[in-house]
């Protein structure tokens, strides 16, 4: 059986930024997370000012920066009907080493600039989770499995124990925690266990 207070199922950015926080602070945790390798497809594109805080916090921004596009690349964002059909409505946004130096004219246009050494950093998820995930498993008391899944739980006063599988070996592991953390998205078995709807998950991880 293998023990730790924090089991994370779902190694995306939630659960990977959580199990990150939680070595940084000292703490244990395992996480598992069912993709052996790394999503290939884009999704969110984007990490915010104060997201980009977080990883300085961390000592991490940098490695975010160099995993980003290039810090002299610009971006358009274009609105079409289609991929090659009719543009409906494109802006640009400086580039990341722009928003770092900013112009005067920068600074006229986008005063906030200046309340933080980031902006809006241009970086797929895909390219994000393995830095963060790294950074998790930097931590003695962090260990991230890719390639597991949480096939079934159970809950007492005790804590919960928990049923873990490597699809790819046929290995399968108990573990026993004080807590279970359900980062494993809109289809988790965790809510669906738990009887809890979409809407209702998608308001506990709100708050």
């Amino acid at each position: 059986m293998v023990e730790t207070p924090v089991l994370i199922v779902g190694g995306g950015l939630a659960g990977a930024t959580l199990a990150a926080e939680l070595g940084f602070r000292g703490g244990s945790c395992l996480l598992v997370e069912q993709n052996a390798g790394e999503n290939p497809h884009l999704r969110a594109n984007m990490a915010g000012q104060r997201t980009m805080e977080v990883f300085r916090r961390w000592g991490l921004a940098d490695k975010v920066l160099n995993a980003s596009l290039p810090r002299y690349y610009p971006v358009n964002v274009v609105f079409s009907i289609r991929l090659n059909g009719q543009e409906l409505h494109r802006f640009s946004l400086p580039s990341i080493a722009e928003f770092q130096d900013p112009e005067s004219a920068l600074r006229a246009e986008l005063p906030d600039v200046d309340y933080s050494p980031y902006f809006k950093t241009q970086i797929g998820q895909n390219f994000l989770e393995p830095v963060i995930r790294e950074f998790a498993a930097s931590f003695p008391g962090v260990q991230v499995r890719q390639g597991w899944q949480l096939v079934e739980f159970s809950q007492d006063k005790e804590g919960v124990i928990a049923q873990i599988l490597n699809p790819a070996s046929g290995v399968r592991e108990t573990v026993k925690d004080s807590y279970l953390v359900a980062c494993d998205g809109g289809r988790s078995i965790v809510t669906k266990s738990l009887g809890v709807s979409g809407m209702d998950a998608s308001f506990l991880a709100r708050h």
